[in-house]
């Protein structure tokens, strides 16, 4: 397994556990999901991607497959937290917010990504309702960023 990408005292804990369910939207082949079931064992996870992307690290019974790059998962609703790194599609964590975020059970969003991405991403997150935090990171480059949106308090 590689190194370690973030610290386990951010990232890890922003999940929920064992009963409640966490799902990573994009986890394409599936090392950062794997990586941190191992290091969190009693995590809930689920990988979501697009046809086309051959989970190699996720258990197949923990992969969701969708039709399109556009298409969100209605799962989604049930967990409270989703975790994007490197999602092509800017608008996408908007959209599963309008979607899903506002009457679902989501509590934590973790994004990662190019940090000029942000203020595009951000854009599709309702400034009521959710807080955004930018915690300090070890193992990210300097043009990444790491966000961690939280439901319940003004951006």
């Amino acid at each position: 397994m590689a190194p370690p990408l973030l610290p386990l005292s951010t990232t890890p804990k922003s999940f929920p556990h064992a009963d409640t369910l966490t799902i990573s939207i994009g986890h394409g082949h599936g090392l950062l999901e794997a990586y941190l079931l191992e290091q969190c064992p009693t995590l809930n996870l689920l990988g979501v991607d697009v046809f086309y992307t051959c989970p190699q690290y996720l258990p197949e019974a923990q992969v969701r497959i969708l039709g399109s790059t556009s298409a969100l998962l209605a799962e989604s609703t049930g967990a409270e937290a989703w975790l994007f790194v490197y999602p092509k599609d800017l608008g996408l964590l908007g959209r599963y917010v309008h979607e899903y975020g506002d009457d679902g059970a989501v509590k934590t969003i973790v994004w990662i990504g190019p940090r000029m991405d942000w203020e595009d991403v951000e854009r599709g997150i309702p400034r009521k309702g959710w807080r955004i935090e930018e915690p300090e990171v070890t193992g990210l480059k300097e043009y990444e960023a790491l966000k961690l949106c939280r439901k319940g308090r003004a951006v």
